[in-house]
């Protein structure tokens, strides 16, 4: 499978990806008790976007797997699920759920992301500073260095500074 097809948040590409994946979003929601004791119920402003799931990794490193997925969630960053547009998004948990001896690690985790600006629609194209070349920018980005090559054919060699103001393709 083409790794653009695979889930992947910041530099974590899901070997597998999940069995289960849901997205819900809306409306955050705070109440409060007045005077009297009713309930009052206000509608924050923030639509929130959270995305859950559950799957599996295999084999003798699974361990290993669910350990480099963990230390991906200690901060925010790019959330890619196929067939979607990548969103930036907050790691809220991460869980194993079983471990058995078959060398078969079952994990839950949760995300949580701002519904009303999804990641790519400002942050798909960035401009070179003359001094970042397309590995500083990969790195930064958590990208794929061969998938940005692709991206940007114009820019010959990865290794050199990107020109000033050069428009660079991230996905």
């Amino acid at each position: 499978m083409n790794s653009r097809n695979k889930m992947k948040f910041r530099d974590f590409e899901f070997p597998v990806d999940p069995e289960i994946i849901s997205i819900n979003s809306g409306y955050s929601i705070s109440g409060s008790n007045s005077v009297n004791g009713q309930l009052i119920i206000g509608n924050s402003s923030d639509k929130i976007t959270v995305i859950s799931g559950e799957g599996e990794f295999f084999g003798d490193d699974c361990m290993q797997t669910f350990s480099m997925l963990k230390n991906s969630m200690t901060e925010s960053g790019m959330l890619i699920i196929p067939g979607r547009d990548p969103i930036y998004a907050w790691p809220e948990n991460l869980e194993m759920i079983c471990c058995d001896m078959e060398n078969t690690l079952r994990y839950r985790f949760r995300f949580s992301a701002d519904s009303e600006k999804p990641y790519d629609h400002h942050g798909r194209y960035i401009y070179g500073n003359g001094v970042c070349c397309l590995w500083d920018i990969a790195k930064k980005y958590s990208l794929n260095i061969d998938r940005l090559a692709e991206l940007n054919r114009h820019i010959i060699r990865p290794d050199r500074p990107v020109g000033k103001n050069e428009r660079i393709c991230l996905w």
